[in-house]
């Protein structure tokens, strides 16, 4: 990943696009960045972080490359900045981790259900038997097979994605009830003719099973 400094880098724009959107003011929040010196903005911290972490330079080299573009900042200025910046690259880990953690944690409750569905998709064991009928493979054809992987497709093949209000008799009467997994079920829809709808599996009182609210008692 190049990370020119002072210069127009659409990998870095796009990394950064896929930081939490609050990661600016974390940075302040935890004080890796709290005022405009030589480093100007958060995103400028970004980028000497992942100089050194993502792309794997060397101190000097880090200080050097700032230097070179941007003001003159020694390898000790580097490391003392980067020292700081441990909080808050923890932080912005966190925001990150935390919705794909609850997205695995659906897949996983979806693969202990009974009707779980599940479906093999052999691409590169299929093109790897059909490429040994040509003999030795040249390279494109080993490029191709490099681009191939086998895997497995987790869901219903056929979703009406129609919105449904689900209310049970828990969530009516205000009464909550422990973390499960609602299972997907068909449901006919009120006022469209009874036309049947798939509503998708849920997982009820997520809040309380990742820990973003404190427990209340259950009936």
């Amino acid at each position: 990943m190049s990370l020119p400094f002072g210069k127009p880098d659409t990998t870095f724009d796009s990394f950064l696009q896929e930081l939490p959107a609050n990661y600016h003011e974390l940075a302040f929040e935890f004080k890796a960045f709290t005022r405009s010196r030589k480093i100007k903005t958060p995103a400028q911290l970004m980028l000497v972080v992942m100089s050194y972490c993502g792309i794997n330079q060397v101190l000097r080299e880090t200080a050097g490359s700032f230097t070179l573009l941007e003001e003159r900042m020694s390898d000790t200025a580097i490391q003392n900045r980067l020292k700081a910046c441990v909080p808050w690259v923890k932080a912005v880990l966190t925001a990150m981790i935390g919705p794909v953690a609850k997205a695995l944690a659906k897949v996983l409750l979806y693969l202990r259900l009974p009707e779980a569905e599940r479906q093999p998709v052999l691409e590169r064991t299929e093109l790897a038997a059909k490429l040994r009928t040509f003999g030795k493979l040249n390279a494109k054809r080993r490029e191709r097979l490099a681009l191939a992987y086998d895997r497995t497709l987790i869901g219903p093949r056929v979703i009406v994605d129609v919105p449904v209000a689900v209310i049970t008799v828990e969530e009516a009467s205000g009464r909550t009830v422990r973390p499960h997994w609602r299972r997907g079920h068909f449901r006919r829809l009120v006022g469209e003719a009874g036309r049947l709808a798939w509503v998708r599996p849920t997982l009820v009182n997520a809040a309380e099973a990742f820990g973003l609210e404190r427990g209340t008692p259950h009936g």
